[in-house]
């Protein structure tokens, strides 16, 4: 491999490897959840897929590097933030949420109406009972949205320090007490805790200090050679500490520099940068509609070896492509309505 660099940079008020990223990170998420849906894949291969799960540290990463970047081009209050990111967010995630209601097979649980209840008014992420209720995945949710609660005043708190640096050490200080504490509680496995937004501070952190250099007009180097070296390290020791389930919870700086550098690499590749980047202005929404689909879809057809759960897995894919594109064009054109 050359000694070459990927620069980064701020152009046209975008950064396109930031589009790419979340596309990326959107697409490996679903694609882990969904090959582990094949039936009878060697454990070698599971294991394997489930490095597409560290994509949720890029997004947070990506999440905290857009919203300050926006911020910056346009200070606002708390309620302004709010009322524009639940739109945005909230609405098309209940809407999915109902329709899984709507599903007798998305939830087995007799308190089903306090189980919506919990996603509506957003308790479910003090409930690990319901955490997980009707679509698995959409724990991811409420830790984003526990970030928007939290985004304004994380602002005002960079402000109070000199250098970017002190911020990010700060938050990443706060991440590793936080890291800690569930390891000595023994809680790493109760989601609620374990995947609080405290367990990512410290990327959405530094997306936002990488936003604020880009938007002071520098570039960001990135040497090819070490990116090759920290995805072999990260991932390899994500691999090491994934034997003992416990120790994941410590688990996020391997995961991220590994995942993340890997990610970067692949950016070169030309034709998965352009899927990846057309992806991600629908990644939300193929988020939020994936595990619908494939769950409605193992439901109803039943998949006994791996060749007939493999088609169906391809199947489900590609219906999700579909309808999370229209889902997104749908949500743009209600809200632009009433926006007039």
């Amino acid at each position: 491999m050359k000694d070459s660099c990927l620069e980064i940079k701020l152009k046209n008020g975008r950064i396109e490897i930031v589009d790419y990223l979340k596309g990326f990170s959107i697409l490996t998420i679903v694609l882990m959840h969904y090959i582990q849906r094949i039936k009878y894949l060697p454990a070698i291969v599971l294991k394997g897929a489930s490095v597409g799960g560290s994509g949720v540290h890029i997004f947070f990463f990506c999440s905290g590097l857009g919203l300050y970047l926006s911020y910056l081009n346009h200070k606002t209050n708390f309620k302004e933030f709010i009322t524009k990111r639940f739109s945005k967010i909230y609405f098309p995630y209940i809407i999915i949420v109902l329709i899984s209601f709507l599903c007798p097979y998305m939830y087995s649980g007799e308190d089903r109406v306090l189980a919506l209840l919990s996603h509506i008014f957003l308790f479910k992420m003090f409930v690990p009972k319901y955490d997980t209720s009707f679509v698995y995945p959409f724990w991811f949710m409420l830790t984003i949205i526990q970030f928007y609660f939290i985004f304004i005043p994380l602002c005002k708190i960079n402000t109070k320090f000199k250098k970017r640096k002190n911020f990010f050490v700060a938050m990443l200080a706060v991440s590793v007490v936080w890291w800690i504490v569930c390891y000595a509680t023994k809680t790493t496995e109760v989601r609620v805790i374990s995947s609080a937004m405290f367990q990512y501070l410290w990327e959405f952190a530094l997306g936002m200090c990488v936003a604020e250099s880009l938007k002071q007009g520098n570039s960001i180097n990135l040497k090819l050679i070490y990116l090759f070296i920290f995805s072999v390290v990260g991932l390899g020791l994500q691999a090491v500490m994934m034997i003992k389930p416990e120790l994941k919870v410590f688990n996020d700086i391997p995961a991220f520099l590994g995942y993340g550098s890997l990610a970067i690499l692949i950016f070169n590749l030309v034709p998965i940068r352009k899927m990846c980047m057309c992806i991600s202005k629908f990644s939300y929404e193929l988020y939020l509609v994936h595990t619908l689909v494939i769950d409605t879809i193992f439901y109803f057809v039943k998949a006994n070896n791996t060749i007939t759960s493999l088609i169906l897995v391809l199947v489900a894919f590609l219906i999700s492509l579909v309808l999370s594109y229209f889902y997104s064009i749908l949500i743009r054109n209600i809200f632009s309505k009433f926006k007039k």
